[in-house]
């Protein structure tokens, strides 16, 4: 029986830089939604028919949409989810800007999508400038290299950032949907 084939094993043999990579979107909405999720995302249990349905249909070509699930220890204890929304801006280097919203139901997260696109002015952010987010795709149940190689990360970050002196305030470390 041949060994398990692990994409991201061949790019490294090969010497190819990065080992992994990502798409860009002018627009990442990331709903935080507790694991495990099946290999569609949006399949997943706590997702609510009025978010599937209206990603599902959503389509507007000035404006793609990555909508991604986010998880971390905290994400099965907490009722309220989070929502980050990360806008790609214009210009050299721009990078993104990020707002942050709460929700009590995931049934919340299409409206609060629907007026960010329409009249964003009219909501209020939580996002704290002084906080960093580091992503970290763990989704084994759509890429098995994600779940040998992403979820070991994941647990080395943790531990990485419990051991050190940078408080837990400063950086949030989010398991990410592929």
């Amino acid at each position: 029986m041949p060994a398990p084939f692990f994409c991201a094993e061949e790019a490294q043999q090969l010497q190819e830089d990065p080992i992994g990579c990502a798409g860009t979107f002018p627009l990442y909405i990331l709903v935080e939604c507790p694991t495990p999720w099946p290999a569609q995302a949006l399949k997943a249990a706590a997702i609510p028919d009025n978010l599937r349905t209206w990603f599902e249909t959503y389509e507007d070509d000035n404006l793609p949409i990555r909508l991604l699930l986010i998880a971390n220890e905290q994400s099965h204890r907490n009722a309220q989810k989070r929502v980050l929304m990360f806008r790609q801006q214009t210009g050299f280097s721009a990078g993104y800007t990020q707002q942050e919203f709460v929700v009590d139901d995931l049934e919340q997260v299409v409206p609060l999508i629907q007026t960010y696109l329409t009249d964003p002015s009219s909501l209020v952010s939580l996002a704290d400038p002084s906080i960093q987010d580091f992503l970290i795709c763990t989704h084994g149940s759509h890429d098995k290299c994600c779940a040998k190689y992403g979820l070991t990360f994941y647990k080395q970050a943790i531990a990485t950032l419990h051991q050190s002196s940078v408080s837990p305030k400063q950086v949030r470390l989010w398991q990410v949907s592929h």
